[in-house]
């Protein structure tokens, strides 16, 4: 699969974007790697970042994130350095390490 880029994207030097689909306006930091993912309008990608099968949009992931086989994320603020991977143990319980005032919705 090819790269679907539409509408005002901004990628940063050193990113590269591997069988992904982006739609803008969205930004795409320095020295980031999508890989098979969906990057939605309203979305910004921190400096360093790693998505890899990965669908988001409307969201603010900030620098040095690793999300994996994450389906769908909207609406959402990912902090600095936080990783976001999907539970493959079959194990069903959640992993939570949440700071201050923050909020989940399951």
């Amino acid at each position: 699969m090819k790269n679907q880029v539409a509408g005002r994207i901004q990628v940063g030097t050193g990113s590269e974007i591997t069988e992904s689909v982006i739609r803008g306006p969205a930004i795409i930091g320095n020295d980031c790697k999508i890989i098979r993912s969906f990057i939605g309008p309203f979305t910004a990608v921190g400096t360093g970042s790693l998505l890899e099968d990965v669908g988001v949009e409307h969201s603010v992931i900030l620098d040095k994130c690793e999300l994996r086989q994450v389906p769908r994320l909207e609406d959402s603020l990912i902090g600095a350095g936080a990783k976001v991977t999907k539970n493959t143990s079959g194990h069903e319980a959640l992993h939570l390490f949440l700071g201050d005032d923050a909020e989940v919705i399951l």
